[in-house]
């Protein structure tokens, strides 16, 4: 949140993190009055999540003491499938199943959470220098 206010400093012309990046394309803030607006917001949206986290937290507590945690994590999974479908069509879904199934590694083999970064950020990295074909040649993989 610190790094998306820089956003709205005026007369600072400092973009730090990605939602900042993203908003400065359609929006430059001029004036002192964007900045306490966004910091009016921050507040306030603050203050909401506080108090809703209080309500919401003990009607959770109420639902999974009195219905099935499976059950629970069921209807989750037919959501959040729904939802990736909707968005992304069966392409996000495939990209989907691939990052559970690289997420499920280190719960089913005991590694750590750090290796399944490096499995996906390595490529990555190597791919947005101009080294992955490179690479992947030397490994056989094309």
């Amino acid at each position: 949140m610190g790094a998306f206010l820089f956003f709205f400093v005026p007369g600072l012309r400092l973009t730090r993190g990605g939602m900042a990046w993203l908003l400065s394309v359609f929006y430059r803030p001029y004036a002192a009055e964007t900045y306490w607006l966004a910091i009016g917001a921050a507040l306030v949206s603050g203050a909401l999540a506080f108090v809703l986290l209080l309500g919401l937290s003990r009607a959770s507590a109420r639902l999974v003491s009195r219905v099935d945690y499976r059950w629970i994590s069921a209807a989750t999974l037919v959501l959040l499938v729904g939802i990736v479908l909707a968005l992304t069509g069966w392409g996000g879904l495939l990209v989907s199943v691939v990052a559970t199934g690289i997420g499920l590694l280190p719960i089913l083999w005991g590694s750590r959470r750090m290796n399944c970064m490096g499995v996906l950020l390595l490529p990555l990295t190597l791919q947005m220098a101009g080294l992955g074909t490179t690479v992947a040649g030397w490994l056989g993989l094309i």
